[in-house]
């Protein structure tokens, strides 16, 4: 059996439980142990019929269940078919949870419930006298604020079920410690639809992001190759007047506004290839002068030794 406290038969024998007379409805079971709770927990889940489906062969919520009745003073069996299986949690019946209230909470006399408005402005007003003289009150929202509505009361008796909603969300406010870990389906319903995963958000923003043309931009192409770049001034400049092409012009710029004659600033292709011929002796006299020097040209070597190969 799944869930089960223990495969054998408990140590405990079930004629040792005591049942006392006290509690909010008689008959209350005094167990003086861990150990017959987990008697009774066990006699539980095998009930079949007597107790919901989600707590049959469940020794395990059946003890949940159990100890739920034992704070509250109730019968564990009453509690039992009060519960609900919602989003792998227990949860408890609005008609228990206000039966919890006006027998748990430190109250002096029952609830007062007032309702005003009809319809999606229905109103319920709960106003308790507590032990010590004061008055506590609660106002729910209007019906219509209300998102979730699962019990079927609320399209058949609106007001009784707004009263069942705002006697616990009274005790929430103001007896906190009657209802710790205790919560109806509409709780439990509402707490999974708020804990749902967001939705993907990145196929809508791929869709409203710019896109370029066959899925680059020409814009951006066009302004990488045209060579611009920026400075940390902001400012942008082009390349060629950081290099000495670009320089040359506003160099002669410059002595123009300060009155000096203007120069060039580089020597033409002429006047370079003039040079080059001045500096580099030619391959005649190279050879002339490596014979005078008993030194034999390289390259008339290698010609020399290429036609001897070849012969």
């Amino acid at each position: 059996m799944a869930n089960e406290i223990s495969n054998s038969e408990p140590k405990i024998s079930y004629r040792e439980i005591a049942i006392s007379d006290t509690g909010a409805g008689g008959g209350m079971l005094a167990p003086r142990s861990f150990g017959e709770v987990v008697a009774f927990a066990d006699l539980m889940a095998r009930s079949d019929i007597a107790i919901p489906k989600h707590l049959r062969n469940n020794a395990g919520a059946c003890m949940a269940v159990t100890m739920q009745a034992l704070r509250w003073e109730l019968d564990p069996f009453a509690i039992a078919n009060k519960s609900y299986f919602v989003s792998d949690r227990i949860a408890y019946e609005a008609q228990l949870i206000a039966a919890v209230v006006v027998t748990r909470a430190p109250i002096k006399r029952r609830p007062d419930y007032f309702f005003t408005g009809e319809g999606p402005t229905l109103r319920c007003r709960v106003s308790v006298e507590m032990l010590d003289g004061s008055v506590k009150e609660y106002e729910s929202p209007p019906f219509a604020a209300i998102t979730t509505k699962n019990s079927p009361l609320w399209k058949s008796d609106p007001q009784q079920q707004l009263g069942y909603f705002s006697i616990r969300s009274w005790a929430r406010r103001h007896a906190p410690e009657v209802l710790l870990g205790v919560y109806t389906p509409d709780e439990l319903a509402a707490e999974r639809a708020y804990q749902a995963p967001p939705a993907n958000r990145l196929a809508e923003k791929l869709a409203s992001a710019a896109k370029g043309e066959d899925g680059f931009s020409h814009a951006f192409v066009a302004s990488e190759l045209a060579g611009q770049i920026e400075p940390i001034d902001g400012e942008f400049i082009d390349p060629a007047q950081e290099t000495g092409a670009g320089a040359a012009p506003q160099a002669a710029a410059e002595r123009a506004d300060a009155g000096a004659p203007e120069t060039s600033a580089e020597p033409t292709a002429a006047a370079q290839t003039q040079e080059t011929d001045a500096r580099l002796p030619s391959r005649a006299s190279q050879a002339a002068t490596g014979a005078n020097d008993g030194v034999a040209d390289p390259v008339a070597a290698d010609n020399s030794r290429a036609t001897r190969k070849m012969v």
